[in-house]
């Protein structure tokens, strides 16, 4: 869920409530290691425009956090994705 800190300016700057789910796995056996990704999106609204962010640069799956609910916020389904190159140790 999103956190309270996000919630909180949210609510103070007037936009919508929202959620955030993270890791959600998705398998990917042609790959050899699992997807994870982030979720955030307003806790309503249909046929929302989806942002896909893929970040790399060797940062975690939440360090672009506040910017995807940022997005969120202003009515974006936002997947974030951190995507561990096989072999590489950062």
């Amino acid at each position: 869920m999103s956190g309270s800190y996000a919630e909180a300016c949210a609510h103070v700057a007037g936009l919508p409530a929202i959620v955030s789910i993270a890791p959600i796995t998705l398998p990917s056996p042609g790959r050899g290691i699992d997807l994870h990704v982030r979720v955030s999106a307003p806790i309503t609204g249909d046929a929302l425009p989806v942002i896909v962010f893929s970040h790399g640069n060797g940062q975690s799956l939440h360090a672009y956090g506040p910017l995807a609910d940022y997005w969120a916020a202003h009515g974006f389904v936002v997947s974030s994705r951190h995507i561990w190159i096989r072999g590489c140790s950062l």
